[in-house]
């Protein structure tokens, strides 16, 4: 008997990226036994574009906070499926996405988490550019050849993924607009961090590295046949100020409760590697750098004055992330 499948797609305000994914999904060779849509927005066009799809297994769980995290979560526990898959509103589904999947942790008992390939426009790129913008990473220790998770805190894939050339393979972590995992995972406990709001930066890899660390080395897995296209969408629900403060102090977060070891070598690593992410952070907020300076700079002061209250939780970071 064939493993049932569970979809869960969370959605803020997107109707376009969200009529887009489900008509993908329409033509997938073999659809999903259920699809949830958990709606953190105006609930009207949402169930406009799941009225276009009736032969579809659709169910729409409505949730007030806005948080990604918390609606997965609201997936998770409305899930049926023996398989449970996660993917972001703007994305479009390979025609073979649920099968391919399906072999996969059928030919693999011990994998419990699994994600492939991402198509986002990066593919155009020239090879060279983007292997000197990865050993620049590596220098700075916000990134690595391999896919791993770094003592910095960094998170990065292998190299093999830019050279089209990465098979089957195991990771550290997954990808959170594009991953699948056996219902076990969430039976033995595991959620997503509410402490995150909002899209939540990082929470695909603070989830999945969990796993790694307690399932071992062999559990979770990429596979390059298991594929979508993530298009991104020009949607926002933070300035770019307070996603700016987001990255830094939830990169902090993750480091600290999952990466740091207690040692000196390891708190250098992480100090060393923010040259390399506040670099990137104004690269990606080239708009307004002097606004992207002004917010890193910030996020640091308040980092050094209450990284032991955020460690203990005594202190509510959401507040200085959203203020404005």
């Amino acid at each position: 008997m064939r493993d049932r499948t569970s979809l869960i797609i969370p959605t803020l305000d997107r109707p376009a990226e969200l009529a887009r994914c489900l008509g993908s999904i329409a033509k997938l060779r073999r659809g999903f036994d259920e699809i949830i849509i958990v709606d953190q927005g105006d609930p009207e066009p949402t169930a406009r574009i799941v009225a276009d799809h009736p032969r579809l297994n659709i169910r729409i769980c409505r949730q007030a906070v806005r948080s990604l995290t918390r609606a997965r979560n609201v997936g998770v526990e409305q899930a049926k499926g023996d398989l449970v898959f996660f993917i972001d509103d703007d994305t479009t589904l390979d025609p073979g996405y649920v099968e391919t999947a399906a072999d996969c942790f059928a030919g693999h008992p011990e994998v419990i988490g699994l994600t492939g390939c991402v198509e986002d426009g990066q593919e155009g790129r020239a090879i060279p550019w983007r292997l000197c913008k990865r050993l620049t990473a590596v220098l700075l220790l916000t990134g690595s050849f391999r896919w791993k998770v770094l003592r910095s805190g960094a998170n990065s894939y292998s190299v093999g993924v830019i050279l089209g050339k990465l098979r089957f393979c195991r990771v550290q972590s997954l990808p959170g607009c594009h991953f699948a995992c056996r219902r076990s995972v969430f039976e033995d406990g595991f959620r997503f961090d509410e402490r995150l709001i909002l899209w939540g930066f990082g929470e695909d890899i603070m989830f999945s590295y969990r796993l790694y660390k307690h399932y071992g080395p062999n559990s979770l897995a990429y596979l390059p046949e298991f594929k979508l296209r993530h298009y991104g969408s020009s949607v926002r629900s933070l300035t770019d100020e307070a996603a700016v403060r987001m990255q830094v102090i939830y990169r902090f977060i993750f480091w600290h409760q999952e990466v740091y070891d207690g040692l000196f070598f390891n708190a250098l690593c992480y100090l060393y590697s923010q040259m390399g992410f506040s670099l990137s952070l104004v690269k990606q907020y080239r708009r307004t750098p002097l606004r992207t300076l002004r917010a890193i700079v910030g996020s640091w002061a308040y980092l050094l004055r209450h990284h032991r209250e955020i460690v203990e939780e005594r202190v509510d970071y959401n507040r200085f992330i959203t203020q404005d």
